[in-house]
């Protein structure tokens, strides 16, 4: 009878360790764990900024400076489920990005837009163009954290 107890002992934190690393494995099944983010940023500082509070908040990001490079990743990597975009950019602007991600490449990619400027015509644009959501510059790091839940 004196065994039995010395026995369960050991086990308990092996139990304990189990149900940590099952409450670890469903924390991300979901968040930020679950998302391969694509940056899409002109500017390089706001770019730098973007994929350093992406990456502390459990994302896995890549960043571009171009809408023709975002396509270019898009078109070779279908892991990339959300994308953050700049709303003015040189050549191809973030408007007709989101466009050709909605009719051209996967439809089902969240795509969340960003400017520094803050209008309700342009949030209005953006979202009547098929955008998940639209964000003001500078980036706020509890923002970031939640876009997670714009994937679908």
């Amino acid at each position: 009878a004196g065994s039995v107890p010395s026995q369960a002992m050991p086990a308990l934190p092996a139990a304990a360790d189990a149900m940590q690393a099952a409450e670890t494995t469903d924390q991300n099944m979901g968040g930020p764990a679950m998302c391969k983010m694509l940056i899409v940023e002109d500017s390089v500082f706001q770019a730098m900024t973007m994929l350093a509070l992406a990456e502390e908040s459990g994302y896995t990001a890549q960043v571009v400076a171009s809408a023709t490079e975002a396509l270019e990743v898009l078109t070779h990597d279908e892991e990339v489920n959300l994308v953050l975009t700049d709303v003015m950019m040189e050549g191809i602007d973030g408007f007709q990005l989101l466009m050709k991600i909605r009719s051209e490449y996967r439809a089902h990619i969240a795509v969340v837009m960003m400017s520094a400027h803050e209008s309700d015509g342009l949030v209005e644009q953006c979202v009547m163009q098929g955008a998940d959501a639209f964000l003001i510059k500078p980036m706020r790091l509890l923002e970031l954290k939640n876009l997670w839940q714009y994937v679908w």
